[in-house]
């Protein structure tokens, strides 16, 4: 889609048309029918707030840039996410299991002060954990950003690759 169809295009979605298709298609009636009016009646005065305020003419990246944001959020929040997790459990057992791995918990256990470091460990093992995470999501996140320019889309409103996706709905 170019950005002279942009206007010709958006002005020829109907949402309450579509609605009463879904309805003719699955013979809905009473409550499940009127939901359905209703919603799309909610996605087409959406759709309008959006054409008046021009949001329909930006371009959301497609492409190379859309492998960009698939590969963000697919592949590097994914592995983050995983390698954070078991960073956080090796951390936190090992935090907490060093007295009985270095077989001094005999000892920790009979003083008043050892019997609440278990708590003091926990929040030790909390605020590591935190430290870790901000310290690694932020070096990949300036790596990843200083590869790839996220310049253009600042100013791009996030509707618009959800009215994107309209057009094929």
């Amino acid at each position: 889609m170019v950005a002279q169809e942009a206007d010709d295009i958006y002005s020829q979605i109907n949402m309450v048309e579509k609605g009463e298709e879904e309805i003719n298609m699955y013979d809905l009636n009473g409550k499940a029918a009127e939901l359905i009016r209703h919603n799309y009646q909610v996605a087409q005065d959406r759709l309008e707030e959006l054409m008046v305020a021009g949001e329909h003419r930006h371009f959301f990246f497609e492409g190379y840039e859309y492998k960009m944001h698939s590969f963000l959020f697919g592949s590097v929040l994914k592995a983050l996410t995983f390698e954070l997790t078991l960073l956080a459990v090796l951390l936190t057992g090992f935090l907490l299991s060093y007295e009985f791995d270095s077989k001094t918990y005999l000892v920790m256990y009979t003083t008043k002060c050892g019997r609440r470091l278990q708590f003091e460990k926990l929040k030790t093992a909390l605020l590591a954990t935190t430290l870790l995470s901000l310290v690694l999501i932020g070096l990949t996140l300036v790596t990843f950003f200083i590869v790839y320019d996220y310049s253009g889309l600042w100013n791009v409103p996030i509707s618009r690759f959800l009215c994107q996706n309209l057009i094929n709905f």
